[in-house]
């Protein structure tokens, strides 16, 4: 399992967003660390161009539990901070999720999860 007592520090400064997710994919790190990917749009209003935060979930036991209660399309509650990670060529703006609560799943919306 990953070591998140080095992301404790941030609990009191989460950040939450509430937004409809996009497929989650489920990954794992060389060492073996799983973690899960999804992006939710934000939009100030309805018709401007949404914003996708990109989310990143770590540790084998949360990022397991949110692929398979988040579907596409799912309405999500997410809290978490900033981080930026860098490659060669570019650098990445990343939202860690430290926890999350579905609020609606697609099915009670009347879609299909592959909708």
């Amino acid at each position: 399992m990953a070591d998140l007592s080095k992301y404790r520090q941030f609990e009191n400064n989460l950040k939450y967003f509430v937004g409809y997710a996009t497929e989650v994919t489920l990954c794992a790190c060389q060492s073996g660390t799983v973690y899960c990917t999804f992006s939710i749009p934000l939009k100030k209003n309805k018709d401007d161009e949404p914003l996708w935060l990109n989310c990143k979930v770590f540790g084998n036991e949360l990022a397991s539990k949110l692929e398979s209660e988040v579907k596409k399309g799912s309405k999500v509650l997410v809290g978490g901070f900033f981080k930026t990670s860098q490659s060669e060529e570019r650098e990445f703006l990343n939202f860690i999720v430290m926890n999350y609560t579905v609020l609606q799943d697609p099915v009670s919306r009347g879609e299909s999860y592959d909708s």
